[in-house]
């Protein structure tokens, strides 16, 4: 699937003047990436650090990012949002099996317009 979506993307920038965007990956290995998945994306964010050099020396570009990404981006919006600010303690979250997705689109649409709100942008 991924690389099918890259070739119908590549195809639309082959004739303009614009470049092509960055293709990056979000994942838990990097240590799997060889040379030949360069043709597929440019950049791996990983969160498990085993990093390993090909035995000719390569090493695909990326950047540990950590196992608590997604943590600390909905720790942002339970700070960001009084509604949800009491859910927010010292070493955890305290989230809502059932309508969790309801609150957070509600906390990011909020914070959202609140910054569009603050820099006048319509």
């Amino acid at each position: 699937m991924c690389a099918c979506v890259y070739l119908f993307v590549l195809e639309l920038y082959k004739n303009s003047a614009l470049d092509c965007p960055k293709r990056h990956l979000y994942t838990r290995f990097i240590k799997d990436m060889k040379e030949f998945h360069l043709s597929q994306m440019d950049y791996v964010h990983y969160t498990v650090p085993l990093n390993q050099a090909n035995s000719n020396g390569f090493r695909f570009p990326g950047e540990y990012v950590g196992q608590y990404g997604v943590y600390e981006a909905v720790k942002h919006v339970y700070q960001s949002t009084e509604a949800l600010k009491p859910l927010l303690k010292d070493d955890h979250l305290l989230t809502n099996k059932r309508y969790y997705q309801v609150e957070m689109e509600q906390a990011i649409t909020s914070i959202r317009e609140t910054f569009r709100a603050k820099h006048q942008i319509d």
